[in-house]
């Protein structure tokens, strides 16, 4: 733990998926998205669970996204059924990154004509963004832009 946001440095997503916050919100839209599939926040990070086996802990936001595309696909779940799943939940409480909370090779200056994420759809965004670039085979890392007009960078999920 570095002690800033309470998360492990290597999990990239970790300022996004792995707060408080975020955790119980980021199982409820994995655990909507098929029946087969069960993800409960915890203390430390996530169980994840499908029909028939037992949950396995994930500590960090890449371990649930493994772990849940493992199921997902395992299940003949679709990328573009993911997804519209999270994308069309309701929105939450609005959140804050900056770009120093990640990696400098996963970020870079946007250009000013793409919009940004509204800080309400954040998780929502990048839980997708990362499920469906690790679902779609050889596809390019999405990029997320994040923050005001006047100061906007992206966040390249992959």
């Amino acid at each position: 733990m570095c002690g800033a946001c309470g998360v492990a440095p290597q999990d990239w997503a970790g300022p996004v998926l792995g707060t408080a916050y975020a955790k119980p919100l980021v199982a409820r839209l994995l655990t909507r998205i098929t029946p087969a599939l069960s993800v409960r926040a915890t203390s430390v990070g996530w169980s994840v669970a499908s029909n028939g086996r037992p949950g396995t802990a994930c500590t960090s936001s890449t371990e649930l996204l493994d772990r849940t595309v493992g199921v997902l696909e395992g299940r003949g779940v679709g990328a573009d059924s993911v997804e519209n799943v999270i994308l069309l939940a309701p929105e939450h409480r609005a959140i804050t990154v900056t770009r120093d909370m990640f990696p400098a090779a996963m970020t870079s200056v946007v250009s000013p004509e793409r919009a940004a994420v509204r800080p309400t759809r954040l998780i929502h965004a990048v839980l997708a963004a990362s499920l469906t670039s690790r679902m779609r085979l050889g596809a390019d890392p999405e990029e997320i832009v994040i923050g005001p007009s006047s100061a906007a960078w992206t966040l390249r999920v992959g």
